[in-house]
């Protein structure tokens, strides 16, 4: 490609380039410097998709060209940013062209970007009438607008509005499907409209965390659509609603349809009939919640998908005909002309898409999201999903527009007054209080307020509740009354269990003369959920149920008749048919649970060849797990080790609250020998959960690789007016010989080593090394504290062991509390320790730190307080006092802001000091003290010839004096005549230019120095990245600054009293 014209690229090469752009277009768009102006612009100039690309990028390469840049590396280095280097190197630069683009060759110019920016797209004569206008049919139509042009794709009738008309029959469609919700979890033909029970959902907003990348809930509560559609006046083009199973996900979705419904001209606004129930004034509580219904009404249209009735679909375009278009017209001509029509609304209409269920969607061919084609650039969607789907799809972040959380319902009785106000005997608001404050009295009484954040599981249990059912305790007993109350529908035969099998059974009756068809159920639900093809796991077919003897007689009108199974009809091109499901996905999986505690070799002959089959499988299967560990503890055991050797490879952050959950659930179920592994441990807990984690903790230690520790902070365990102590965990870290990072953050957390007295106040007391002498966490990498308290000893202690290790341990102490017996301090430092090297960056003047340095066996120590203000420097005596404890110190290498007096050890034999500024007197008394040491010293200086002081009486704010560099050079004089120094360099540097981009490069000239030698030395042999720092990071106002090399040897005391005859 050496012999092609690299300033201009043929029209033909821009032609097969825009032909090969798909989905990268609209990032194509930012990497290019287009506004989203420009883009909206350029679509409304031409509608065609391939014109737009090809226009876009001839305007593009002009502008490149005139500018005299190179199109041809800076399209290459836009399409390998947008992931499509195999373009790139077909018909632009070969691989290796393309890997060796410097920064500056893969983006123009700032002027250039500008011209980019000016660029306006136009069409000739763009007027009324020159627009191509897309209809559906008439062949034979005449363009009645001069200068245009009609698109005709089938038949039409004239005088029918085919929008209009899709929009009526979708808003019948969904008054159909979506308006009436089930009021009851045991049966599914009790139902209400959705409007009157209806209560606002508790959803939060997510935001991603810079530091860590895992997206965390926030305080803002989202009570609006617009706060949920719409940031800073745009609309989100993605929008991700994620929360547990049954808590309330698909009911949001149907009542947002029913609210765009109200929006529409379609149908007349529905007015809600309130007389079925006592509790009309609990109403005023939802209507100031998702009112702003104009938000809506910018969607002309909202398509609801339900996904997992497309699993093997990738397309949302052929979702929605299947879903949709589909369930309205049998004709195959009509719905032809309705794909058309469809396909025509997205590209030009702004729509919502509603996408339920990512977590039920298995995805095709590689594709973790469904996709929009690139033309439906006018539509925006809305998922649901399970939160861990979020997590491990590895959605990128521009997929990401917004992220909520659901958690339930804000007023979970409120829910429970309108479901009893829908019943015959409630209509009276006096039986209504009646029956509500008893019911209320009930969840208290039994703690299951814990179960009503999810409006199924609200709706079970005050169904069981009505119908005399009493539930106590687990999930799992939740879910095995919940079974009851389905089978009892089926057959009312009652008989208990003499000896139950799992504790959940002991107070059921009907479970027991039903346990074959339950058995077979159960058979189902297993293979299904983990089958070699995930498709047919949650909607199935027929063929299925024969599989597993359903498809006839008592047991499939068991089935069908407890509630257990449903079914659908599902049209198509080829008729109807019927798709068969449980009742819910968390009902499936219970009984599979159940299948699998009756069952525990399939845990190795099947679910383990399942999590190798499928990356975030162990995710997937979560609720089968913490159902596991309360119906059989050993499987659950085996089990978690399985998951966990997943979770060794993809580390997610959503595993560990997975274990945590099942804890508590075998805790629940009254289960012993509870040992669930875990060897990333991540929690962020409130100070009052660390019981169930400690238990956790103390079974994994010989395992743990990293522990992430994050508590909330709140009020301590203690009781102060009984005066007892606060109760407290010891985590010790001597058994941990495998972790490799540790995360503490939090004012309740302390370190402490196995000498430390109690510490009263810290819910959490981390122990260093109770095996001392053998290292304390020997294969640790990196450790991060934040807000915790630590003593200068154990910090200390924590630095001596880690000095002795072969491998760098990376160490960041942030708004930590150092206590000392000098003075305790909050401090911000990163250190990095390597084979008796230690290097501090520090932000504070600490002498909790400094006091920790104290008597370390440390053979090299940098420091870089660079960015410290002088005047917030008080303990540079006390850090002076460390230095000179540091026996085996042979190389010390500082950076500060402004000379500190310092002693150095009589082991130092390399001493490096980098000042921003540093005082003719302090040179001299630098020197002093460097001629007094017994031991050969060689030095590097480097500072700034300037004088720091503050600005008024603030001392975060400094001002910079101008020293002239000539006052330095007779004490360079005076050291060269005596015997015992060596001035191997001494340069001065004049600034030439500013160092805005905090390069070291070119900004520095020598200056002549008279009389001085000036340079012996002519180059370093060593790399020191502080001394880059200090360079790229000095302050743009010092002009002048001096670089040195001294060898200082050995003096008699008698030539050091005064060598210089003058004051320093």
């Amino acid at each position: 490609m050496s012999g092609m014209d690299l300033r201009r690229m043929e029209p033909r090469l821009v032609k097969d380039i825009s032909k090969e752009i798909s989905t990268e277009f609209t990032m194509l768009r930012i990497y290019l410097d287009f506004t989203e102006a420009q883009f909206a612009r350029l679509k409304h100039a031409y509608h065609n998709m391939d014109d737009q690309i090809f226009v876009m990028l001839n305007a593009w390469h002009d502008v490149v060209v005139r500018c005299g840049e190179n199109p041809r590396h800076l399209l290459a280095a836009a399409l390998d940013d947008c992931e499509n280097r195999f373009l790139a190197v077909t018909k632009l630069v070969t691989p290796k062209e393309l890997d060796e683009l410097t920064p500056r060759e893969r983006e123009p110019r700032e002027e250039t970007k500008k011209l980019i920016k000016e660029i306006n797209f136009t069409v000739p004569g763009d007027m009324a009438g020159t627009r191509p206008i897309f209809n559906v049919g008439a062949p034979n139509a005449v363009n009645v607008f001069p200068g245009g042009s009609l698109i005709n794709h089938g038949e039409l009738s004239l005088g029918i509005k085919y929008p209009e008309m899709l929009q009526s029959m979708m808003v019948h469609y969904y008054d159909k499907t979506l308006s009436y919700v089930p009021t009851s979890a045991l049966n599914n033909w009790v139902q209400a409209k959705v409007v009157d029970i209806y209560m606002p959902p508790n959803l939060s907003l997510m935001v991603k965390d810079k530091d860590s990348g895992i997206f965390k809930k926030t305080a803002k509560s989202i009570q609006q659509y617009s706060n949920m559609f719409l940031n800073n006046g745009k609309y989100n083009r993605n929008i991700f609603i994620q929360g547990e199973s049954g808590s309330g996900k698909s009911t949001f979705l149907a009542k947002l349809v029913m609210d765009w419904i109200q929006t529409t001209k379609s149908v007349k606004r529905i007015e809600t009939d309130y007389s079925n129930t006592a509790d009309s004034d609990t109403r005023v509580i939802s209507a100031n919640f998702f009112k702003d219904l104009t938000t809506l009404k910018e969607y002309t249209f909202v398509f609801h998908v339900t996904l997992r009735d497309s699993v093997n679909e990738f397309m949302i375009l052929q979702m929605i005909k299947e879903q949709i278009i589909d369930q309205i017209w049998s004709d195959k001509k009509e719905r032809k002309n309705m794909y058309k029509l469809l396909n025509g609304i997205m590209k030009r209409e702004r729509c919502l898409i509603l996408l339920d269920g990512l977590d039920e969607w298995t995805g095709n061919a590689g594709h973790i999201l469904p996709a929009l084609a690139v033309s439906h650039s006018q539509c925006d969607v809305l998922i649901t999903t399970r939160p861990w789907k979020v997590t491990e799809t590895e959605i990128p972040n521009q997929k990401i527009s917004s992220l909520l959380q659901l958690e339930g319902v804000n007023e979970p009785f409120e829910i429970s007054r309108r479901l009893l106000g829908c019943r015959d005997d409630c209509k009276d608001s006096k039986d209504l209080d009646k029956k509500q404050s008893e019911f209320k009295s009930y969840i208290l009484k039994n703690d299951l307020r814990k179960f009503l954040i999810s409006p199924m599981l609200l709706q079970l249990i005050l169904q069981s509740w009505v119908e005399g059912t009493e539930m106590k305790g687990s999930t799992c007993e939740v879910y095995s009354l919940f079974l009851e109350s389905l089978i009892k529908k089926a057959n009312e035969q009652r008989r208990t269990f003499q000896k139950p099998s799992f504790r959940c059974f002991k107070r059921t009756q009907y479970i027991q003369p039903n346990i074959e068809n339950v058995d077979r159920l159960a058979e189902a639900a297993f293979h299904l959920l983990f089958s070699n093809t995930r498709d047919c796991s949650l909607v199935f077919s027929d063929t299925d149920l024969e599989r597993f003897g359903l498809d006839e007689g008592e047991r499939k009108e068991f089935a069908f008749k407890s509630g257990i199974l449903s079914a659908a009809r599902k049209s198509s091109s080829l008729g109807s048919s019927f798709s068969f499901s449980f009742i819910h996905k968390s009902v499936q999986e219970f009984l599979a649970a159940y299948y699998i505690a009756c069952n525990t070799h399939l845990i190795d002959a099947i679910i383990s060849g399942y999590l190798n089959r499928y990356k975030d499988a162990f995710m997937d299967i979560s609720q089968v797990f913490i159902f596991l560990c309360g119906l059989e503890i050993s499987a659950a055991n085996k089990l978690s080790s399985m998951m966990n050797e997943c979770d060794l490879y993809w580390r997610t952050d959503k595993f560990p609250n997975i274990i945590l959950s099942g804890y508590r659930e075998a805790v629940a179920n009254k289960n012993s020998d509870i040992i669930l592994q875990l060897s990333n441990f991540h929690f962020r807990l409130p100070v009052t959960e660390i019981s169930d984690l400690y238990n956790i903790w103390i079974k994994n230690t010989s395992n743990i690789l990293s522990l992430y520790l994050f508590i909330d902070e709140g009020e301590s365990q203690s009781s102060p007016e009984r005066g007892e102590c606060a109760s407290h965990y010891e985590f010790d870290m001597s058994s941990c010989s495998k972790l490799k990072k540790l995360t503490l953050w939090g004012k309740n957390i302390c370190l402490k080593d196995s000498s430390c007295s109690s510490i009263s106040g810290h819910v959490v007391w981390i122990v260093l090394n109770s095996a001392d002498p053998l290292p304390a966490i020997p294969c640790i990498e990196r450790i991060d504290l934040i807000k915790v308290t630590i003593s200068s000893r154990v910090l200390s202690s924590l630095l001596s062991s880690l000095l002795t290790l072969d491998h760098a341990v990376h160490c960041k102490l942030a708004c930590c509390s150092i206590t000392s017996n000098v003075q305790g301090s909050d401090t911000a430092v990163s250190m990095t320790v390597l084979n008796k090297t230690l290097e501090i960056g520090f932000g504070k003047d600490s002498p909790g730190l400094w006091d920790a340095l104290h008597r370390l066996n440390i053979k090299s120590l940098s420091l870089d307080g660079g960015f410290l203000t002088v005047l917030l420097m008080k303990h540079g005596e006390l850090l002076s006092q460390s230095l000179s404890s540091l026996t085996q110190l042979e190389t010390l290498t500082i950076h500060l802001r402004a000379y500190i007096a310092i002693q150095p050890p009589q082991s130092l034999k390399n001493l490096n000091i980098y000042c921003t500024t540093l005082l003719p007197s302090k040179l001299r008394e630098l020197m002093d003290t460097l001629r007094a040491c017994t031991q050969t010293i060689e030095s590097r200086l480097e500072f700034g010839c300037a004088m720091l002081t503050n600005a008024d009486d603030n001392h975060h704010e400094e001002r910079i004096h101008q020293i002239a560099p000539e006052e330095y050079i007779p004490i360079v004089q005076e050291l060269q005549t005596l015997k015992n120094v060596s001035v191997n360099r001494f340069r001065i540097l004049d600034r030439i230019r500013e160092n805005k981009r905090r390069v070291q490069e070119f900004c520095w000239s020598a200056h002549s120095n008279g009389d001085i030698d000036d340079d012996k030395q002519n180059g370093d042999n060593f790399k020191d990245d502080l001394y880059t720092v200090f360079v790229r990071c000095l302050d743009d106002e010092i002009i002048h600054r001096i670089s040195m090399r001294l060898l200082i040897t050995p003096a008699s005391t008698s030539r050091v009293s005064n060598q210089y005859g003058c004051n320093t």
